[in-house]
């Protein structure tokens, strides 16, 4: 049965923790599953990574994004099913220099 994760959703909330304050981007490895079938969609264009690649380049990928002005989150939400769990999260990020 499907249903909400607030446990899931605070896990998730200190990934972005991490992203927004960019305090040690290398922890960020340690929240991803180590399944094949993980995956990371960017907003970029060919940022769409599988499997060990998101965890090997997650961290280096964060590392060289610039701090955020703005970081706000527009919506957020985080389910389960037995022992799968999924988040998703909308947020609202302008960059120094990128307005």
């Amino acid at each position: 049965m499907i249903r909400p994760s607030p446990e899931l959703l605070a896990v998730s909330r200190r990934w972005y923790e991490i992203l927004r304050t960019k305090k040690n981007t290398d922890e960020l490895q340690d929240f991803l599953s180590k399944a094949d079938e993980l995956r990371f969609v960017g907003t970029g264009e060919g940022e769409y990574w599988s499997g060990q690649a998101v965890r090997d380049g997650v961290s280096g990928f964060f590392a060289e994004i610039p701090a955020p002005v703005v970081f706000e989150e527009v919506e957020a939400e985080a389910f389960e099913n037995a022992e799968t769990g999924w988040s998703s999260f909308v947020h609202k990020i302008r960059f120094v220099g990128f307005d």
